[in-house]
């Protein structure tokens, strides 16, 4: 299980002028699937979140929902 916005809400840092949230520690971008609204986006770096290369999606209580690449 991983920590996301929602089970450690103190872990991660708003990412200005974006609906997303950045893990403190590891760097990665986290936002909330915005069709669906009911799991997080993950990005590895800040770069793959601006060209939109998504590297995995977790639920909001931790577990994976899906891996990419």
């Amino acid at each position: 299980m991983e920590q996301t916005p929602d089970t450690a809400p103190d872990h991660f840092v708003p990412v200005r002028g974006r609906r997303a949230r950045r893990h403190a520690m590891t760097g990665e971008i986290w936002q909330r699937d915005l069709v669906h609204g009911d799991h997080w986006e993950v990005y590895k770096s800040p770069a793959d979140f601006e060209a939109g290369r998504r590297q995995r999606a977790v639920w909001s209580d931790g577990r994976l929902k899906e891996q990419f690449r």
